[in-house]
């Protein structure tokens, strides 16, 4: 299990490579996504992901209902935190995908 918020990230990528799919260009949104090393940032980089946020990503990255199953095991396998979607979140609403 990756032990810091990098780890993660990185962890994200190659299993981002991995699955392929729909899923891997919304994972690769996460390249600018750095660590923080104190405050409000460090915490939610500690935190997980909350089902909330995954839904509302599956949502605007318009997963089919297969689909988000699978999105939703892909996140808690990596596991994805609070920053990685709340990162996914912004960037996906500047419609960087």
């Amino acid at each position: 299990m990756p032990g810091t918020f990098d780890d993660l990230t990185m962890r994200a990528f190659d299993i981002a490579e991995e699955v392929g799919g729909p899923y891997r260009p919304v994972l690769a949104l996460l390249t600018d996504c750095i660590s923080a090393d104190h405050g409000r940032e460090e915490l939610r980089q500690r935190r997980g992901a909350s089902f909330k946020q995954l839904a509302y990503i599956a949502g605007m990255a318009r997963f089919t209902k297969e689909e988000r199953q699978e999105w939703y095991g892909i996140a808690e396998f990596i596991p994805l935190s609070e920053r990685h979607a709340s990162h996914l979140i912004d960037r996906l609403k500047k419609g960087a995908r």
